[in-house]
């Protein structure tokens, strides 16, 4: 559990929230230390590229298809064209 909920605009609930972790300090440790967790693994630099380069290879890789391909690209044509050298980069 990385923190406690409380609906927006409940000042009592979001009052009773914080005091429970001050008063609770085995939960406030747990909760920092799932809370320092989730942002290690979904906020690192190298999490947010790894997760932009694979959007872009599962993208160039529908561009193979010719019919995504011709939904979005109607009046290219992918040989020869910088997009296809991009996508042959990606999909290596």
């Amino acid at each position: 559990m990385a923190g406690l909920l409380a609906s927006p605009g409940d000042h009592q609930a979001i009052a009773r929230a914080i005091l429970r972790l001050l008063n609770d300090k085995r939960l406030y440790r747990q909760a920092s230390r799932a809370a320092r967790e989730r942002v290690h693994r979904f906020y690192r630099q190298e999490s947010a590229w790894t997760a932009y380069r694979d959007l872009y290879r599962r993208f160039l890789a529908d561009l193979r298809s010719p019919g995504v391909r011709d939904r979005f690209f109607p009046h290219r044509m992918m040989a020869g064209s910088g997009l296809s050298l991009l996508a042959s980069a990606f999909l290596r």
